[in-house]
């Protein structure tokens, strides 16, 4: 907590410091894997606040290994370090190395939770959005596919399955397909409706 306050306050290589020390004495406890695996988590995120995605990279990729050491190479624990990557490699030549990484998360959360599980579509989601941005039109596919593991009811705000419909859409419109964009767009604004009657926002 006091980490997150200072990075808000601007003082990110402070806050960066605390996270180390925590991963520091995290590190002296063999039964403190789980909190091991937290603190490598947070001090990879800080760095791409400052726009330090290469520091991010090495940090997240400490995680991972700390993550298949406590929990297993399959874990889930590991799928979600492998999602966060992403955000550590957004430059147009890096796209395609983010692929393997992406597919691999998937294969983990589908080995963890079933192939039709809803907890399967944030992998898949990325993998849309980088195939999308390296202009393949596999991210049509992966986009539809993100969509029907959430349905009917997985569409909470900030959840893969609305992120799903905003890519699509954004895809077809980029491919002329302006009236199919449409359709996704309003199914879009459905789900935000049904989640604001819910309270979910």
């Amino acid at each position: 907590a006091a980490s997150r306050s200072q990075a808000k306050a601007g003082d990110l290589n402070g806050a960066i410091a605390l996270l180390q020390a925590a991963v520091q004495a995290a590190e002296t406890k063999a039964t403190k894997r789980a909190e091991l695996t937290q603190a490598w988590d947070q001090l990879g995120k800080f760095p791409w606040m400052g726009n330090r995605k290469v520091e991010a990279r090495a940090l997240l990729s400490k995680s991972v290994a700390a993550k298949e050491a406590a929990f297993g190479l399959n874990a889930p624990e590991v799928a979600d370090t492998l999602d966060e990557m992403s955000n550590a490699f957004t430059l147009p030549d890096e796209h395609l190395a983010m692929l393997p990484v992406l597919s691999r998360s998937r294969q983990i959360r589908e080995s963890a939770f079933g192939a039709s599980s809803f907890r399967v579509a944030p992998s898949v989601v990325l993998l849309a959005t980088y195939y999308r941005a390296l202009g393949d039109a596999k991210a049509e596919e992966l986009y539809r596919q993100a969509i029907a593991l959430c349905e009917p009811t997985h569409f909470e705000p900030q959840g893969p399955g609305l992120s799903a419909l905003v890519g699509l859409a954004q895809f077809l419109q980029e491919q002329g397909r302006g009236l199919e964009a449409e359709i996704v767009r309003d199914r879009f604004n459905a789900e935000v409706d049904r989640s604001a009657k819910l309270g979910l926002q």
